[in-house]
């Protein structure tokens, strides 16, 4: 997808490859321009989420993006690209994985926000 200013990107089943080799391996072809076949995504990313033996889920905290309140300057997608997408009808960023990045990068990515529209939710 293709944003204003020329900015491509990501498409949500891209950036929810199972490993990180299939992941660079599209992102590579992202950013040469290359078309590629996207891998499946059977299991929802809500249900990836780690859980204890009664099957809640055991974040304390989540991510959230106010879509409405974005501008798509695209950094928490560049920065924590495991965590965030620019939704590509109205190019704004999306959760679409929680706790694929390290909690480090999400807080840069979260600091890194120019309206403030990422918030972390319990």
């Amino acid at each position: 997808a293709w944003l204003g200013g020329g900015i491509r990107t990501p498409a949500p089943r891209m950036m929810a490859a199972h490993d990180a080799g299939e992941r660079d391996r599209l992102l590579d072809a992202l950013h040469r321009g290359t078309e590629v076949e996207h891998a499946s995504v059977d299991v929802p990313s809500h249900q990836q989420v780690a859980t204890d033996e009664d099957g809640e889920m055991v974040p304390d905290k989540f991510t959230w993006v106010d879509e409405h309140a974005c501008i798509g300057c695209t950094y928490c997608a560049s920065l924590a690209r495991s965590t965030f997408f620019m939704e590509p009808e109205h190019g704004r960023a999306r959760v679409f994985q929680q706790g694929h990045d390290a909690d480090e990068v999400i807080d840069e990515a979260v600091a890194s926000c120019p309206v403030n529209c990422i918030h972390y939710v319990s």
